[in-house]
């Protein structure tokens, strides 16, 4: 558990306490008198009991689903019904049904709001909007819940933004004069919602309502949550933040936002920022992430009938988007985050139109601007402005467009700053990638401490969350004064540990390896190759997996290991044949899944045995469909001649026993398709042979 978090959780969990009059409890199942005043009499009327519920009120909800209505057909207003949230009302779910402080809630007790109010599992007529939060003030929340099933596609909304288009998880709105929607979000999960206009997941707005008139505020908090899987045909996959001539700055703390989308139609492009967009016209947005995933997003570059891709799928990861000229109230902060494996037309990581981004300690990698003339593979800045410390900018790549920006592309009048980072490119004009080659109207400000072209040996290539080894050149690199210490670094750990701080999102003292490997090797034996690794401790380890290549560069997985706390572990790969190099790579896994790559060793099987007189002179035909033949040669003594097959992973598949010499056919008419090893053994002598199945 993040520090931050517990910290956040606990001044939550106080101020519920202290200002809380009334609880009301809710069940899945009416119980006693059903009044809610108690689990006992526990109420299963979850909307009504918000809707009737006044402020600084909690609402206890009991592990379970709970639908805002039930239907057959339904209808249009059927589906508008939401679980509304009411000013000063906090919604708790995560109870077993017998806790007396809301302390003892926990997320482990899944308590689910569902739009699936139609027939079950078909979305097309879910709720529009599972949840709707319209001028509750700053004093209302939500915990512990996961709310998934919305589906915004009412046909006869016109407005992009309206509830029956928009938001369909959670639509927050403080749209208006003097309107206020800044609930406190808490340990929620925002997951599989679908929407045709802006923000799937969640939309919040705090938008003038007409030309000329001032805005409302829309500013929620989301600590610890996760917005992941939620599809939209407009902007915004897992969030949108609407602050068209009003105010609109939400906060993220502790927060995944992973595998969101914008997807085409066979009619109409993909939108942009997957993960998240924000749309700033003439509003104020101050929006911040701290110690945030952004994730695996995925703005659909690809559409019929157009060759080179959807060139308006932009920002991946994010989109700021402001019409007209450079916003200088529209600031996007990340601050000890990690952007990786988004996916885009341009933009892959973050597409920034005019307004002002701001990067510290953040990882910017692994994103893709995919489709020919594709641009900015890192981030991409169109007339805005970007700020940028104490960062990495690496892996991340280009379609078909080699000039393009690796790390960051140009458009004119953009202009960065950058200073004690590490990025891909070789040099300063490598780095410095505009719009046309004289780059007249961009500017880069290349300050101290920049790293050019210098890897940063992340302990497990390709991970969402990469951590650098105790070697890399991000070590100690940073500038310390500009660091954000609050809360520390991506995991909650203290940010400055050595004798400056590390550049980008994780400390490196700040996140130890499950596994500290102190050796890793690969013998050959007589029977195969033997792999030896040794380890001086494991924390948080879940266990070993075994790969192996015959090339250095695909590998397979061919078995696996349980971690016993530290040690001497052995693996023997016995479907191998003499003559070949193989190469084997040793995974650790943590228990949250995180994986991390040993370096890679190999070895070469010799000979075929103690002895030079071979076993067999012939086998025949290979590749084969049904049978192989094989000629043991003639010896002298009795012997038993143990013939088996072996596939890739090393287990044994068939065996025969063969007591004379000559030919003998083998039956592998019921293997599928495939390489195995044919292995014969005499218990003096051993021979392997590749053999391959074909039909």
């Amino acid at each position: 558990m993040k520090l931050a978090f517990t910290l956040s959780l606990a001044f939550f969990l106080a101020c519920t306490s202290l200002f809380a009059q009334t609880i009301i409890y809710v069940a899945p199942v009416n119980s006693g008198s059903a009044n809610g005043t108690s689990w006992a009499n526990a109420s299963a009327d979850l909307v009504g009991r918000m809707l009737n519920a006044t402020p600084n009120t909690e609402i206890w909800v009991k592990q379970g689903t709970y639908r805002p209505i039930s239907c057959t057909n339904c209808n249009n207003n059927q589906r508008s019904t939401s679980f509304v949230l009411k000013p000063g009302v906090r919604v708790i779910g995560g109870f077993k049904g017998d806790e007396t402080a809301a302390a003892q809630a926990d997320a482990a007790n899944v308590t689910t709001l569902s739009g699936d109010i139609g027939t079950a599992n078909v979305k097309t007529d879910n709720s529009y909007n599972v949840v709707h939060a319209p001028q509750v003030g700053d004093a209302a929340g939500l915990r512990n819940l996961t709310i998934t099933g919305g589906y915004a596609f009412q046909t006869s909304a016109a407005n992009v933004a309206s509830r029956g288009k928009a938001g369909a998880g959670i639509y927050i709105d403080g749209d208006g004069i003097g309107g206020l929607s800044s609930p406190t979000i808490v340990n929620c999960s925002i997951v599989n919602n679908d929407a045709t206009g802006f923000g799937a997941g969640v939309f919040v707005s705090g938008a003038a309502l007409r030309t000329g008139e001032a805005g409302g505020e829309a500013s929620p908090v989301f600590r610890n949550c996760l917005i992941s899987g939620n599809t939209t045909r407009g902007s915004g996959g897992g969030i949108h933040v609407n602050a068209a001539g009003g105010t609109a700055s939400p906060t993220f703390a502790d927060t995944r936002i992973t595998n969101n989308a914008t997807v085409s139609t066979a009619t109409t492009d993909a939108g942009s920022g997957a993960g998240v967009s924000l749309a700033g016209t003439a509003g104020v947005s101050r929006m911040t992430f701290d110690r945030c995933l952004i994730s695996g997003n995925s703005a659909d570059p690809s559409t019929s009938g157009n060759p080179i891709g959807n060139t308006g799928a932009t920002g991946g990861g994010m989109y700021i988007q402001i019409q007209g000229g450079r916003n200088p109230n529209v600031v996007v902060s990340l601050r000890n985050s990690v952007v990786s494996k988004n996916t885009c037309y341009s933009g892959g990581g973050i597409y920034n139109n005019r307004g002002v981004l701001n990067l510290t300690n953040v990882t910017v990698t692994d994103n893709e601007a995919r489709g020919e003339g594709s641009s900015g593979g890192g981030l991409y800045i169109n007339g805005g402005v970007a700020d940028i410390v104490n960062s990495i900018i690496y892996f991340n790549k280009l379609g078909g467009n080699p000039f393009g920006g690796r790390d960051i592309r140009f458009v004119e009048p953009a202009r960065v700053n950058i200073s004690y980072s590490l990025v891909q490119a070789a040099s300063r004009s490598d780095l410095f990638s505009c719009s046309n080659g004289t780059c007249n109207n961009d500017t880069l400000n290349t300050g101290a401490g920049m790293k050019y072209g210098r890897d940063p040996m992340f302990a497990s290539s390709g991970a969402a969350v990469p951590v650098p080894q105790a070697s890399s050149p991000a070590i100690d690199a940073g500038l310390s004064s500009e660091a954000y210490v609050e809360g520390g670094d991506y995991i909650g750990a203290q940010r400055i540990q050595n004798a400056a701080v590390d550049l980008g999102a994780i400390e490196n003292g700040g996140a130890p390896l499950p596994v500290e490997l102190l050796s890793f090797a690969a013998e050959p034996q007589f029977s195969g190759i033997q792999l030896e690794w040794s380890t001086a401790s494991e924390v948080d380890l879940e266990g070993y997996r075994i790969l192996r290549s015959t090339d250095g560069i695909d590998f397979v997985e061919i078995g696996d290991a349980p971690a016993t706390g530290s040690g001497d572990y052995f693996y023997t790969d016995r479907a191998v044949v003499p003559g070949r190099t193989y190469y084997y790579q040793l995974r650790s896994v943590d228990l949250d899944g995180t994986s991390y790559d040993s370096e890679v060793v190999a070895a070469t099987l010799g000979g075929s045995g103690s002895s030079s007189t071979l076993l067999s002179s012939e086998i025949y035909p290979n590749p084969t469909s049904a049978e192989v033949r094989l000629t043991l040669q003639q010896s002298p003594g009795a012997r038993t001649v143990y013939a088996s097959v072996i596939d890739f992973t090393g287990r044994t598949l068939k065996v025969w026993p063969l007591t004379t010499d000559g030919t003998h056919s083998l039956d592998l008419s019921d293997l599928p398709e495939g390489s195995y090893v044919l292995r014969l053994r005499d218990g003096e002598r051993e021979e392997s042979s590749a053999i391959v199945v074909q039909r």
